[in-house]
């Protein structure tokens, strides 16, 4: 039975709700993020680091301690990841940071990772992506873009790592009532709540999914937006219907 769990970007939002439930079911927890432990309000037995996820030397450094004093790596979430305002001219100065954070902080997060599974014979790794990484919206081309790519490398790893018995799952959430989504001035339906969507988050990796998009309404929508003739897509989305782009 797995019992240990590494998290980044766990000291808020949906990432410390994921921490919280792990913790309840008696897992050894640990998380880090940017910040000083002192700033935090976290749980007494929430192990942490101040780490920035974009520096791989800490990174790994993090996930190899908290191995060693565990005994063990049973779990490995990428969660941490930053958003961007939707425009239709990006700020792509801004964007070369949401690209830094939201793939290479992945890859920083499953390098250390693959590597201790690999020796002791057995593990799991899953990465927040989002459903805006399924198809290309309106306004968020870079974001999607991180998104995108991380469901892509999760899907690829999945087949590369099985046979070294690590399992590999993607979570493409919708809408999340968090600080970050606070900002965005459009429609944003099926709203869940951070606890709900950490619920969501371990049961698909407990099922062990390949790519788990939730909530329900909004997997269907993102399935029909997929699987649209593209020059159709492109001339439905440009007509709003889904109200992605109002203020």
């Amino acid at each position: 039975m797995a019992n240990t769990v590494f998290i980044t970007g766990g000291s808020a939002g949906i990432g410390l709700e994921v921490c919280k439930l792990y913790l309840n079911k008696g897992y050894k927890v640990a998380t880090c993020s940017f910040e000083p432990e002192e700033k935090l309000n976290l749980p007494n037995e929430l192990q942490y680091y101040q780490v920035d996820v974009t520096n791989s030397v800490q990174l790994k450094n993090a996930i190899n301690d908290f191995a060693m004093v565990s005994g063990s790596l049973d779990i490995v979430i990428a969660n941490a990841g930053i958003r961007m305002d939707k425009n239709t001219i990006p700020d792509f100065e801004f964007g070369t940071k949401v690209i830094n954070i939201n793939v290479n902080g992945v890859l920083n997060t499953f390098g250390p990772a693959v590597s201790l599974m690999n020796k002791q014979g057995h593990g799991q790794l899953a990465a927040i992506a989002s459903i805006s990484g399924i198809t290309g919206m309106p306004g968020m081309a870079i974001y999607g873009a991180s998104k995108s790519a991380v469901i892509n490398l999760c899907e690829s790893f999945a087949i590369d790592l099985k046979k070294h018995n690590i399992d590999v799952t993607a979570i493409a959430p919708g809408f999340i009532n968090t600080a970050q989504t606070s900002h965005n001035n459009h429609s944003m339906p099926f709203m869940l709540t951070p606890t709900q969507a950490a619920e969501h988050i371990l049961k698909a990796i407990d099922k062990r999914k390949g790519l788990y998009v939730f909530p329900l309404p909004m997997m269907v929508i993102a399935k029909v937006l997929y699987f649209m003739p593209r020059r159709l897509y492109r001339k439905f989305m440009q007509l709003d219907v889904l109200g992605m782009q109002k203020g």
